[in-house]
């Protein structure tokens, strides 16, 4: 009985080990965990820092919140509770995205300050939507 035991054993570690090889690989992905100082906020969703020595927009991830160029419902509001959450403050950018930097060039970044994620706040707050491309 045990013998027979040991076989299924060695039959299921192969699979095993390539559902474990796949799954790794797959969530193998450069992550960086970086922080900055906000210099501007430009609307809700999108914001100012210095990076690599110049002023550089950042795009918060997954959320997406009323235009201001736009003069949609809302827009100036989402800029408000995003300047109260982040301005002159430090932020941890974790860029976690398959790319770095959108369409416009704008960093894409999860924002949190002090524990806070940013992007689920507005989200909870109604300032954001989810983002759907």
């Amino acid at each position: 009985m045990c013998y027979a035991l040991d076989m299924k054993v060695a039959r299921i570690t192969p699979v095993l080990f390539a559902v474990l090889l796949i799954v790794s690989g797959c969530a193998c992905r450069e992550i960086h965990v970086v922080e900055y100082e906000v210099l501007r906020v430009v609307d809700g969703d999108t914001f100012e820092i210095f990076y690599d020595g110049d002023p550089t927009r950042v795009r918060i991830l997954g959320i997406d919140t009323p235009e201001i160029r736009k003069k949609q419902v809302g827009a100036l509001e989402a800029k408000a509770e995003l300047e109260r959450l982040v301005q002159g403050k430090i932020v941890v950018l974790d860029f976690a995205a398959r790319r770095k930097r959108d369409n416009f060039g704008r960093l894409l970044a999860n924002v949190t300050v002090e524990g806070l994620d940013i992007g689920k706040h507005l989200l909870n707050t109604s300032h954001a939507k989810p983002y759907r491309r």
